[in-house]
């Protein structure tokens, strides 16, 4: 049997800025719940660091039978392209999570 650490876990990092600067906490949790309404819906999950300006995400899968893969890369960017609260934005390439350096 195959150890998991020896199968890829892919995950990618999402940076984003606010068009507004100076975003009330209100506004900042507001925000992010809609991220994690996104995200959850389509079986990924997220973790790091969010508040104003924006926020520096890992995004991985939540579920055992969703693998993360482009078609993911590009739903989320299409997601954020959507969005009017959204100053700049990047979506990662994706990198293997079991990597400890992946995403230094």
């Amino acid at each position: 049997m195959k150890d998991r650490a020896d199968t890829p876990d892919w995950a990618f990092q999402v940076k984003v800025v606010y068009k507004k600067p100076k975003l009330t906490q209100r506004e900042q949790h507001r925000a992010f719940d809609q991220l994690v309404d996104f995200v959850e819906a389509h079986g990924m999950g997220v973790g790091g660091g969010y508040g104003a300006p924006g926020y520096d995400l890992i995004v991985t899968s939540t579920k055992d039978s969703v693998v993360l893969g482009n078609e993911h890369r590009k739903l989320f960017t299409a997601w954020l392209q959507e969005r009017d609260d959204i100053g700049r934005f990047s979506v990662g390439r994706l990198k293997d999570a079991n990597d400890e350096h992946a995403f230094d």
